[in-house]
């Protein structure tokens, strides 16, 4: 009987690891601690150079930041996220813009070349997504110019959002966040 309760609170301890384990962008995973992805990000992860806001300053605020991302020939950078209470990892927010897109692409897509090029960068990306996270939850597309897609599982929720030739991806966990 003694040898089965540590049997028990082992497999709660690895469960626990695991859970914990999840990747989300870029290989990180929740609830690290800032210098963990310091150390993940190598020399890409820098401090904010300015205060940047966050919605909630209560709940999070950004402990990195990378710069001179790419996604699919899309320019821009990330922002990590940290729980202001744990200090740990509670979210990624990757921000990309297509050098293309201009005013006439949105407004005329059909007859913009950029604009399917932007198209099936945006595809591209929500493939690739959709192949660790798998069917997204929701995919709204109305226009081009104004896009969501959210993918959730058990640990996290991604969403995808799509503004006039920019793309922002924002990762984070579940529980911290109501269902949809």
């Amino acid at each position: 009987m003694h040898q089965i309760r540590p049997a028990i609170a082992l497999t709660f301890l690895l469960a626990a690891r695991f859970l914990n384990a999840q990747t989300t962008w870029n290989g990180l995973r929740f609830r690290m601690t800032e210098s963990e992805v310091k150390q993940a990000l190598k020399s890409r992860a820098v401090r904010p150079s300015a205060r940047v806001k966050t919605e909630n300053e209560t709940k999070e605020y950004v402990g990195w930041e990378v710069h001179d991302l790419e996604l699919e020939q899309m320019r821009g950078f990330a922002i990590i996220l940290f729980d202001a209470v744990s200090h740990r990892l509670s979210g990624v927010v990757v921000y990309v813009k297509d050098p293309d897109m201009d005013v006439h692409a949105l407004a005329f897509p059909d007859e913009d070349e950029h604009a399917s090029i932007f198209a099936m960068r945006l595809q591209s990306l929500r493939d690739e997504i959709s192949k660790k996270y798998g069917h997204p939850f929701l995919h709204s597309c109305p226009t081009l110019q104004s896009c969501k897609t959210t993918w959730r599982d058990k640990q996290q929720i991604v969403d995808m959002d799509i503004m006039a030739g920019s793309v922002l991806i924002h990762y984070r966990l579940r529980d911290s966040t109501p269902d949809l």
